[in-house]
């Protein structure tokens, strides 16, 4: 083994030659609006809000969550010229920010994410009848902060004290177009028709939804808001107001067979049924069923009363029973959304102990996830050995964001060196040059 000498350097040499490409991504959230907060009189603080939202959705990006990360990144000279920031701010001057202009930041952070997310032009899904819509998966993914002391935690239906915010993601890309911090204990329906027509009153017009959402949402009101506002839905139906004996019934004498190889059965059935109108009036909504019928135990035990399973979904589509349940079965890739946010951006555990701190940071992370989305989606034509329809934000963070490089200023013009044998710099600066 050898010995090496080390000795100190003056040359800037960091890892977060990513924060580039984040920087350039950012400017299309136009956060300058965030600085209404900070007044037009002659005390303007040093460190506008802007700057602040700017530079913490910087940290998020390189993969860090706590206040107390920004301070490394005080004296980065490439960290405030990446992002366009006059000044970084301290980790006190984060919190007491975001505390103090809680309400004002979390609105307007959703509603320039809103539109940068649109503006991304998230791809539309072409259904077998010709028609095209937006898919748009609403779903609630509690957050573990069990042992913690904070504000708004509660005992959520995962069975440990925590957060239970709603998430509403569209594009077969998984931007998020809208999230809400909610307290652990509250229930998934709380608060939904408002958040359903947030979520609609910032979609561009000419975009058709397609709501993709759980039993838990099972509400008369939310169905008709969709349908008032000329959307499409497919909603699990909470079976506890059903009588699902009667519907297996039917299933099995109307129902079509799918699948029949004498260890499974499985039917398919649409159906009619009349509920209770707004007015109190009967109408017509459609109901899709899949009735499961096992027949041969993974052991091969073969059994003499088959384990049924019943599932069953709203929708206003007129699509065959097959393509329902098709699309509804794609809305479980929302939960790796839930992942990328909770483990690669740390967020599982927010690190403040304010709610109205934590829905701040929970809308910069938000923005944060869909900067490092777009990066992920047009990093994979050029990424080494990349076969799937996007990156992990994790291998975002550690492959990109992360690469080590040499900032410094000569011949007044800026230089970023990177080393040649970096696998993901051509990807880095192809990207940087697109975002220019």
């Amino acid at each position: 083994m050898i010995t090496v000498n080390m000795t100190a350097t003056s040359e800037k040499i960091n890892s977060i030659s990513g924060i580039w490409l984040a920087g350039r991504v950012l400017s299309d959230f136009d956060l300058g609006t965030l600085n209404r907060v900070d007044g037009n009189g002659r005390k303007r603080p040093t460190v506008s809000t802007a700057d602040a939202v700017t530079a913490y959705c910087g940290v998020l990006c390189t993969g860090r969550k706590d206040f107390d990360d920004i301070e490394p990144f005080r004296g980065d000279e490439q960290f405030r010229q990446a992002l366009g920031i006059g000044h970084v701010p301290s980790e006190g001057l984060l919190r007491k920010r975001f505390s103090t202009h809680a309400g004002f930041l979390t609105a307007e952070l959703g509603r320039r994410n809103a539109r940068a997310v649109w503006g991304a032009n998230p791809k539309r899904t072409r259904l077998s009848d010709g028609s095209e819509y937006t898919l748009t998966d609403i779903d609630v993914s509690p957050h573990d902060n069990s042992g913690t002391r904070k504000e708004g935690l509660g005992w959520t239906y995962k069975h440990y004290n925590g957060f239970a915010p709603n998430y509403a993601y569209v594009g077969e890309e998984g931007y998020m177009v809208h999230c809400e911090l909610r307290p652990g204990q509250q229930h998934s329906q709380n608060g939904t028709p408002a958040f359903l027509q947030q979520v609609i009153d910032w979609t561009p017009d000419g975009r058709r939804l397609l709501f993709r959402m759980d039993s838990g949402y099972d509400a008369a009101e939310n169905l008709r808001l969709i349908e008032r506002q000329k959307h499409k839905y497919i909603v699990a139906v909470n079976q506890r107001s059903v009588d699902t004996s009667e519907v297996i019934e039917d299933t099995r004498a109307l129902g079509d067979v799918v699948l029949d190889d004498g260890t499974k059965r499985v039917y398919t059935y649409s159906e009619r049924v009349s509920v209770t109108g707004p007015n109190g009036g009967l109408r017509k909504r459609r109901r899709v069923v899949r009735l499961t019928e096992t027949w041969v135990e993974k052991n091969g035990q073969r059994l003499v009363i088959p384990l049924t399973e019943l599932n069953m979904w709203w929708t206003n589509l007129p699509l065959p029973s097959s393509e329902i349940i098709k699309l509804y079965c794609e809305h479980g890739t929302s939960e790796q959304f839930h992942s990328e946010l909770k483990t690669d951006l740390d967020l599982e555990r927010l690190p403040s102990s304010s709610f109205a701190c934590n829905e701040v940071v929970l809308a910069i992370g938000m923005v944060a996830y869909n900067v490092l989305r777009r990066i992920s989606l047009d990093a994979v034509p050029i990424a080494p050995k990349a076969k799937v329809k996007r990156l992990r934000l994790r291998t975002v963070i550690t492959e990109i964001m992360r690469l080590a490089g040499k900032f410094a200023c000569h011949g007044n013009r800026w230089w970023l060196r990177i080393n040649q044998d970096e696998p993901y710099f051509p990807v880095l600066r192809q990207l940087y040059q697109a975002y220019t």
